[in-house]
């Protein structure tokens, strides 16, 4: 059984940005995002892709009659906040946040070589050469959440990796498609986290890709999803589709009662292919309890068992640490222990 203690979650160690390369080489999803490119799904509130933004405040739907006044543009880039079942709920439009560009150097070689960001972000570069590498930097607070989108405006395949620096030894999320990716992600320590944006051909056996058409542009916002609940001797469900979204459970404890939080997926009848990522988290106290990404060498399901160190509301994080499938449905189980 997994104890309740701070772990490094990831293979291979803590990252570290001179190694940026091989921390951005490791398993990502590699399915895409279906656009957002019908009337129907221009007009019905929702953020249908995934990018994080919501009917006309979306490029692919811009270019549609439904989108094309100026009433229907600006009222596409107010706030959404209609949830969907995993409630969801959308972001600002590109429009609505600062521009900038990458700057280079900024293929992390040093600690010093990369474009800083201000949340929230709209920036534009391009993986000019091959195998590029492009890193962008901030200061994080332990409990911020939030959402990263790169869109191809060219030919590349885009690679997205968040993650902390090399003292945090935090968890890390990728995800790598055609056209565009997103990938939410939950700060766990505060701390110094960096995204880097590469061409998914380039990871791994190199295609060596890049040049001047590999343009594309990359949002930062911050998500105030609602965490879903979850009680004491209950079980939820819940669904990381699509790629690259963080599912947050909260619920009640008392300290020094002993829970057992798993999450059930290739464990459950019929299985899920869903090889999941769990991290506790206390709100009130910002500490980060504890992460689990298998509770054996032969499961891939998540658990953290032991003595709660605080009373109050907990934040049950589940990832997906790479499937790439379409069934990554799961349960989340909390039960006191004797």
């Amino acid at each position: 059984m997994q104890r309740l203690a701070r772990c490094d979650a990831h293979e291979g160690g803590p990252l570290r940005l001179a190694a940026l390369a091989a921390a951005l080489a490791l398993a990502g999803c590699q399915q895409g995002v279906v656009e957002e490119r019908s009337d129907a799904a221009c007009k019905d509130g929702l953020d249908n892709d995934g990018d994080g933004l919501v009917d006309c405040a979306d490029p692919d739907c811009r270019a549609r009659p439904i989108c094309a006044t100026a009433d229907a543009g600006r009222e596409a880039r107010l706030p959404d906040q209609r949830p969907d079942a995993l409630g969801r709920a959308g972001d600002r439009g590109v429009d609505a946040l600062a521009l900038i560009s990458e700057k280079e150097p900024n293929d992390g070689k040093t600690k010093t070589e990369f474009t800083p960001i201000t949340i929230p972000v709209a920036a534009t570069g391009a993986i000019g050469v091959a195998d590029d590498v492009d890193l962008y930097g901030w200061n994080a607070s332990a409990g911020d959440r939030l959402t990263a989108v790169v869109k191809s405006d060219g030919t590349l395949e885009p690679h997205l990796a968040v993650f902390g620096d090399a003292a945090l030894s935090v968890p890390t999320a990728i995800n790598a498609g055609a056209g565009q990716v997103m990938a939410e992600y939950y700060v766990l320590k505060s701390g110094s986290y960096f995204i880097g944006v590469r061409d998914r051909r380039n990871v791994g056996s190199s295609a060596h890709v890049g040049g001047a058409a590999f343009t594309y542009t990359l949002t930062v916002t911050a998500l105030a999803r609602p965490p879903l609940p979850a009680t004491l001797g209950g079980e939820v469900k819940g669904d990381l589709a699509p790629p690259g979204t963080v599912a947050v459970f909260a619920f009640d404890a008392t300290a020094g009662a002993t829970l057992k939080v798993e999450v059930l997926a290739a464990r459950l009848s019929p299985p899920s292919s869903l090889d999941s990522r769990l991290s506790l988290f206390h709100p009130g106290q910002k500490v980060w309890v504890g992460t689990n990404d298998n509770i054996s060498l032969t499961q891939t399901d998540s658990l953290l068992e032991g003595p709660m160190p605080f009373s109050g509301s907990y934040h049950a994080i589940v990832e997906n640490e790479g499937t790439a499938a379409s069934d990554l449905g799961f349960v989340l189980k909390v039960s006191k222990q004797p």
